[in-house]
């Protein structure tokens, strides 16, 4: 079973806690304690034992993962940037190093996103387990380079290929034009503003004025994504990714679609201006119109000539 935070809204301190499993009769039937909680670790049964594990696999049988590293037998090519990287021919077994962007389930259970101060990838494993890794996790990653869906992504063979370094502060996306969606920020995190053109479904288009944006949102157990109308001004955080020579932005938190401005509403009926100008407009028409009927009035008693 599973039980999600978000959903629960149960929590437990990093700094020491207990847990216990109670039946309905108020029995404990299990019980277990931890001291100080390891950032980005999981507190896992592991061979009838509670170990701390890097591999956080809910959902699936754990796994006990001490480090994740030791690269393997594979000879590969340590590059300076990610976008010194990208540029090498497919096939190529490279070494690269960044930060978590978008974490392993934010986006798919198969990838997640690293990034440095050059460009972006997408670090990808077919038949692994990934684990836990926060976003500004430091990582070292190795495996082959390819480009078979257009984005340059590095398959891994699995989480012995992934080696973390570091941890520090979550990435903030970066702010750019929709005309600048494209090679120069494929995989990147980053963030736009403009005005809603067309949606449907899971799909919508933004329009800052430069050129407009399509917009995915692909776990909506993760991204909560608003009633949008058209002409609606949005402000939209996501993964610049590309499929088949097309780009979008994939939201991949919550957050990541906010509504600036609704647009094209209907206004509220009003009443008027009720200043002092105001008063004494309102003042002089009712004198000039009671005026007005009691001249009428006068006119109706006059005698008729003959």
């Amino acid at each position: 079973m599973i039980f999600y935070r978000y959903t629960t809204n149960v929590a437990l301190n990093d700094n020491g806690d207990q847990a216990r499993l109670i039946d309905p009769g108020g029995k404990v039937v299990s019980m277990l304690s931890y001291e100080k909680a390891r950032r980005a670790e999981s507190y896992s049964l592991v061979d009838n034992t509670w170990q701390w594990t890097i591999a956080s696999t809910p959902g699936h049988e754990n796994l006990l993962i001490r480090n994740i590293g030791a690269f393997g037998a594979l000879d590969s090519t340590v590059v300076s940037t990610i976008q010194a990287g990208k540029q090498m021919g497919d096939g190529a077994i490279i070494t690269i190093a960044g930060e978590v962007s978008a974490p392993p389930r934010s986006l798919s259970a198969r990838y997640f996103y690293v990034q440095d101060d050059s460009a972006a990838i997408q670090v990808y494993c077919h038949s692994c387990i990934l684990p836990e890794l926060i976003p500004g996790t430091v990582i070292q990653a190795t495996g082959k380079l390819s480009g078979d869906t257009s984005e340059r992504r590095l398959i891994i063979a699995g989480t012995e290929n992934i080696y973390v370094l570091n941890y520090t502060e979550a990435p903030k996306p970066k702010k750019v034009d929709i005309v600048a969606i494209g090679e120069i920020t494929e995989s990147q995190y980053v963030i736009i503003r403009g005005k809603v053109t067309n949606t449907s479904g899971d799909t919508f288009y933004v329009s800052d004025g430069t050129s407009q944006a399509r917009i995915l949102v692909r776990n909506r157990s993760v991204v909560n994504k608003p009633t949008l109308r058209k002409g609606y001004e949005v402000e939209v955080a996501g993964i610049v990714s590309q499929y088949r020579g097309e780009f979008r932005i994939l939201p991949f938190s919550r957050g990541h679609v906010k509504i600036i401005h609704r647009t094209g509403q209907k206004q509220q009926n009003r009443l008027p201006n009720s200043g002092s100008s105001g008063l004494i407009s309102l003042a002089l028409t009712t004198l000039i119109w009671n005026i007005l009927q009691l001249a009428k009035r006068q006119l109706t008693k006059l005698p008729k000539r003959c």
